[in-house]
């Protein structure tokens, strides 16, 4: 016998609940130490935020590799200012030429995070890839001072142009630091040296290590002979970076200077 069919008409449907889903607000931070804007408790976006911090406030990780490639194939000059604020950690310097294929990735990831995420600049010339016997770079490093060592990390670079080629001078002239006006009058000033980029990671600043990176250079920059702050010019310098400058080319005259060496860099 088959069965009865249900009719449907009349039949009462079941009733539908709409379900509400509050969205979750998402708020955007900009951070107050390396300015990088994220979205709050979005996972991806403070791990982005984490790594952008960490590289911008405390330097590049380089491999022990890298940092066994700069022992051997760098100029290393002992660091001998205070390091009490860093007493976990040791401060060396090395003066390079871009040679190895290692240090030139280096060197251009350094020069790539600095120009592009923290400075927001133009380029910086390529005359330590072109030229890099004559284009001595600088580069800072802090390891860890444990038993095992490692954890090394890139915190300062400086990057320079020499001569142009059949030249024996780059021709500069004088900023003013208060206007950023270029005095053009007179002949240019004759240079031995420019300086196209110069950076020192933000926990290691207000330590002299700028001025020891230049001094540096001074001494090892041309082979053969000392250069003196009057034959260094500088590319771009910023606001702050010209009143360091400054008072740098100005020691060790009492007289502090309101000028500042600048030259025309090739990119």
């Amino acid at each position: 016998m088959a069965g009865k069919k249900r009719s449907l008409v009349g039949s009462k449907r079941p009733k539908l609940v709409q379900s509400v889903f509050a969205a979750r607000k998402l708020t955007q931070v900009t951070c107050p130490e390396c300015n990088f804007q994220y979205i709050s408790r979005v996972k991806e976006s403070e791990e982005q935020h984490r790594l952008f911090h960490e590289e911008k406030i405390s330097g590049l990780k380089i491999t022990k590799t890298t940092y066994t490639k700069l022992l051997s194939h760098g100029m290393k000059v002992e660091y001998s200012g205070n390091q009490s604020s860093w007493s976990s950690e040791k401060i060396e310097c090395f003066i390079v030429s871009c040679v190895d294929p290692q240090i030139v990735r280096v060197v251009s990831d350094m020069l790539k995070h600095v120009n592009e995420l923290w400075l927001n600049s133009t380029n910086s010339s390529n005359s330590w890839k072109k030229r890099p016997v004559e284009s001595k770079v600088v580069l800072l490093v802090s390891s860890a001072r444990s038993a095992k060592g490692g954890n090394h990390r890139l915190i300062g670079i400086v990057t320079t142009d020499p001569p142009p080629p059949l030249s024996a001078f780059l021709l500069g002239y004088r900023m003013h630091v208060s206007t950023s006006a270029v005095d053009r009058k007179g002949p240019p000033l004759k240079l031995q040296l420019g300086v196209s980029r110069i950076f020192v990671s933000q926990k290691y600043r207000r330590h002299h290590l700028a001025t020891f990176m230049l001094d540096s250079l001074l001494e090892h920059a041309v082979y053969g002979t000392t250069l003196t702050p009057s034959q260094v010019g500088f590319s771009q310098p910023s606001n702050a970076g010209s009143r360091l400058l400054s008072h740098w080319s100005s020691a060790p005259s009492s007289s502090s200077s309101d000028t500042v060496l600048v030259y025309e860099e090739e990119t």
